[in-house]
């Protein structure tokens, strides 16, 4: 009998837990995936690890590794890392002015919500394969939206309390236009190491939702326990 994989995810901003759902068809009975939901449009959503004998896996995307709890950090054997960054201001800085972006966003999703989200998605989305549209969805937490964009001002993690033994990824695409440089060396400094670094030739800060079966197929061959 193989060993329960459990599979936590944490999605970024403006996004929630159904962004994941093109990786339900990819994983084989052992693994169980679990999608937390920050609550932009539905109830908030926040499961942990339960098992103590599976292999803990955490999947984390872009802005989304604000959210994550230190349990979990802690907990998991495997942190996969899709796009993800500690300091937007440190990124943008160097090609843009972040406080003109971050209010900008904040007064858009104040005065007309729905068309700034969809137009986010599109940016995210840009290899074309967007998932959804906002006519899906209701906002349910409009301030929550605006205020989760304040952390971009500062680091989002200041430690990250990890296993000694805990294997940890970062994937990226060489076409993102939000982490527009390589987080390679803030991931080391935040983490103290990368087991693995891969990055795709695919489109889009949103890869791991718009080419799931692509990030999995990497993944499941550089890791043997998916199998």
């Amino acid at each position: 009998m193989k060993r329960t994989i459990e599979v936590i995810t944490y999605h970024g901003w403006g996004m929630n837990a159904q962004f994941w759902d093109k990786w339900d068809g990819l994983f084989k009975d052992h693994v169980e995936f679990k999608k937390n939901d920050r609550g932009y449009f539905n109830e908030p959503v926040k499961q942990h690890f339960k098992h103590k004998e599976a292999v803990r896996v955490l999947f984390v995307q872009g802005f989304g590794m604000h959210w994550v709890s230190k349990a979990d950090w802690k907990n998991a054997h495997l942190i996969v890392l899709f796009s993800t960054f500690n300091n937007l201001k440190e990124i943008m800085s160097k090609s843009r002015t972040v406080d003109h972006v971050v209010q900008q966003l904040q007064e858009d999703i104040d005065h007309k919500p729905y068309h700034t989200l969809d137009l986010f998605w599109k940016a995210m989305f840009k290899s074309g394969e967007k998932m959804i549209t906002m006519d899906d969805y209701d906002i349910r937490d409009k301030e929550l939206l605006k205020n989760d964009l304040e952390a971009y001002y500062h680091n989002l993690v200041s430690n990250v309390p990890i296993k000694a033994n805990a294997k940890v990824i970062l994937y990226e695409t060489q076409y993102d236009d939000i982490s527009i440089f390589s987080q390679v060396e803030q991931m080391k400094s935040l983490f103290g190491r990368l087991n693995y670094y891969h990055s795709f030739d695919i489109v889009g800060h949103a890869f791991p939702f718009s080419h799931a079966e692509k990030c999995y197929e990497e993944l499941a061959g550089h890791l043997d326990i998916f199998d």
